[in-house]
C-alpha cells in the first residue's frame, strides 16, 4: 500500500549546522587585520500581509479552506493564539520576496464578515507547511514579538570572498554556520557579512574580530574561532597522525 506524501516542513530557525575544524597545532597565527570591514546585513522591508479570522477550526475546515485556495494559518499573539485565514497566491507571492528567515513582515487582521480591522502589528515567520508536491501553501504558523523585548536567535553568517590562504593551496574550514545574537526584534540583522579574502595560511578568523551592529549583542564567547585557512604541512602532519592512530598494536609487533 502507498503511504501518502507527507507535507514539508520549512521552519524559520533552521538546526545548527557545524563543521569539525581540523587541528593547527604550533601554526596556528592569529589574524589580527582585515583590508575590509566585517559588516552585519539589515534586512529590507518586508511584503505586508493580510489575513481575516476563521468562523470555525479543525481538520474539516482545513480542508474546505485548501479548496477554497486559502491557507489556515495560526499567530501566536502576545494575548493569545488568533486563528486565521489568508489567500494563498498573494500570500505566496509575498513570502517568496523574503530575503532573510528572521524578517518581522506588516500583517494585517480583518474581520471575518467585513473589512474591519481587528488586529495589525510586525509578526515573525514560525513555520510554513508546503503541499507535498504542488507549488502551494497548506498552513502557515506567525508569532508577535514584543518591540521592547530583547529575543534570542540564530542569524546566518554570509561567507564573502575567496580566501587568500586557499590561492595558495589551503583549504578554509567553517567552524560555526550561524551566530546566536541577543536583540530587539526591529534590530534582527539579516545575516552576519564575513569577508575572508584577506585569510592567509594557518590563519584564524575569532568571533571578537566581527564588526556587530550597535544594539546587537553576541551570545557565543569572543575567542570561539569561527573561519581557518589550513595550509599543507598541516594537513600533511594531521594525515600521518591519522594513519599512526588507525595502526593496530598486532601490526606494530609484527613489523618489529
Amino acid at each position: 500500500m502507498c503511504s501518502k506524501p507527507q507535507p514539508q516542513r520549512c521552519y524559520s530557525s533552521p538546526p545548527e549546522l557545524r563543521i569539525g575544524l581540523t587541528a593547527f597545532g604550533r601554526q596556528a597565527i592569529r589574524l589580527s587585520l582585515l583590508s575590509k570591514p566585517l559588516a552585519c546585513s539589515r534586512a529590507m522591508s518586508a511584503p505586508a500581509l493580510q489575513a481575516h479570522l476563521r468562523k470555525a477550526t479543525g481538520k474539516t475546515d482545513n480542508q474546505r479552506l485548501r479548496r477554497l485556495q486559502k491557507i489556515p494559518a495560526a499567530l501566536n499573539g502576545l494575548s493569545g493564539v488568533l486563528h486565521l485565514e489568508m489567500d494563498e497566491e498573494p500570500t505566496r507571492h509575498a513570502l517568496e520576496k523574503l530575503t532573510g528567515t528572521h524578517e518581522l513582515m506588516p500583517l494585517s487582521v480583518f474581520n471575518a464578515d467585513s473589512d474591519t480591522e481587528e488586529w495589525s502589528g510586525k509578526v515573525m515567520l514560525k513555520e510554513v507547511q508546503k503541499h507535498p508536491y504542488k507549488h502551494l501553501l497548506i498552513h502557515l504558523d506567525f508569532r508577535e514579538l514584543n518591540t521592547e523585548k530583547p529575543v534570542k536567535l540564530r542569524i546566518p553568517l554570509n561567507v564573502l570572498g575567496e580566501a587568500s590562504g586557499v590561492r595558495k593551496g589551503g583549504v578554509m574550514q567553517l567552524a560555526v554556520r550561524d551566530l546566536e545574537v541577543i536583540c530587539l526584534p526591529d534590530q534582527i540583522p539579516m545575516s552576519v557579512d564575513v569577508d575572508v579574502s584577506e585569510l592567509d595560511l594557518d590563519t584564524i578568523l575569532r568571533m571578537e574580530e566581527l564588526t556587530i551592529p550597535e544594539g546587537v549583542q553576541l551570545v557565543s564567547k569572543e575567542n570561539f574561532v569561527v573561519a581557518s585557512i589550513v595550509g599543507r604541512m598541516a594537513r600533511m602532519l594531521d594525515s600521518e597522525e591519522e594513519e599512526a592512530a588507525e595502526e593496530t598494536p598486532e601490526e606494530a609487533t609484527a613489523e618489529a
